[in-house]
């Protein structure tokens, strides 16, 4: 009697659970369905094991009780305690065992899915859109000043082969500068310019300061102005021709090097793909967008994050579309781009 109100208690748990697990396999994203996976595969087994156990408490009870009522008939008296007795058929509940198949094989699947490739979000929801603040940039070192966007892509190259975290920037003189790294002390930053300088790497150089960042202002303004500077330099690249990420086969194209170009330019260290910096921001509803936040898209089907554009106001965002394209605003409410808007983050 114990064994099958345990049996039943347990069967019962697991049904519950099973279906917390779907509402989250289709309310949650993708991270949380692993968790729920890892926990169907839990109850499964746990299920299996307890429900072993109960049946072969139930066994020896049975055999027991089968045993006494032998031992007071004439012919078990003079037989040694057990010789004669026979063990009982017992069989595991059928619903435990389909219970406890269907966690395993559910869990097994959920993990498939949530392990296998990109990240999938659902519009407007992301478990790991955690508040977070972004790094400060520190002591970066500063190469180069070219004419020709070119010069500055092969020598950001030339650094990334050495595997340092180079991009390119446009400077407000017009001119394209290399800037690579996050030091966290001024000696250090220094001595690693030296070092690739006497290499022949490149001939001067120039250590920028977190005080010259824009995020390094305290302006008690609730970062509106920091927000306007993100926007701003934003806009210079208006026109120019999209050269990030495109050139490197190791990384292939991603648009995400411009928005990561223009936050590291005011000083906050954002990561360098759009599928990172989606996880990384904080989640914003569309009706409260603010300069500087980014928008993202799904722009190869499905809800995969796979574009990134800096708002800057106006229902308006700059991005860079493709490969070989120049840097340009659009609209929030142009079909294409609304159709496949995901979400936005912001990291102030």
């Amino acid at each position: 009697g114990g064994g099958l109100y345990e049996s039943r208690k347990l069967s019962g748990n697991l049904h519950r659970l099973s279906s917390y697990c779907k509402g989250a396999a289709g309310g949650f994203s993708i991270t949380n369905c692993q968790m729920s996976g890892y926990w169907l595969l839990v109850a499964g087994c746990w299920l299996l094991v307890t429900e072993s156990k109960i049946l072969e408490m139930n066994r020896e009870f049975g055999n027991l009780g089968a045993y006494n009522r032998k031992l007071s008939t004439t012919e078990a008296r003079d037989q040694r305690p057990g010789a004669s007795s026979q063990r009982l058929p017992f069989m595991m509940n059928n619903r435990t065992l389909r219970n406890a198949a269907l966690a395993i094989i559910a869990g097994c699947l959920l993990l498939a899915i949530g392990c296998g490739g990109e990240s999938l979000i659902r519009p407007e929801e992301s478990s790991a859109a955690k508040e977070s603040v972004l790094l400060r940039m520190r002591y970066t070192i500063q190469v180069g000043a070219f004419s020709n966007i070119d010069n500055a892509v092969r020598l950001t190259e030339s650094l990334e082969r050495q595997d340092l975290d180079a991009y390119h920037f446009l400077h407000s003189s017009g001119l394209y500068k290399v800037r690579f790294e996050n030091f966290r002390t001024k000696q250090a930053a220094r001595s690693r310019a030296v070092d690739l300088q006497r290499r022949g790497i490149f001939d001067g150089f120039y250590i920028v300061e977190p005080e010259t960042y824009a995020a390094a202002t305290d302006y008690h303004d609730g970062n509106v102005r920091l927000r306007e500077e993100l926007v701003r330099t934003a806009r210079r690249y208006v026109g120019v021709p999209y050269r990030w990420g495109g050139e490197s086969p190791r990384t292939g194209f991603d648009c995400s090097g411009l928005t990561r170009v223009v936050y590291r330019l005011n000083g906050l260290d954002l990561p360098r793909s759009s599928k990172q910096q989606w996880k990384v921001g904080r989640r914003i509803d569309r009706s409260r967008l603010q300069k500087g936040d980014l928008v993202f898209f799904a722009t190869t089907g499905g809800n995969r994050i796979s574009h990134v554009g800096i708002y800057t106001g106006g229902n308006k965002f700059l991005h860079a579309p493709s490969r070989g394209r120049r840097i340009q605003l659009s609209s929030l409410s142009n079909k294409y781009f609304k159709t496949r808007y995901v979400g936005a983050r912001s990291y102030l």
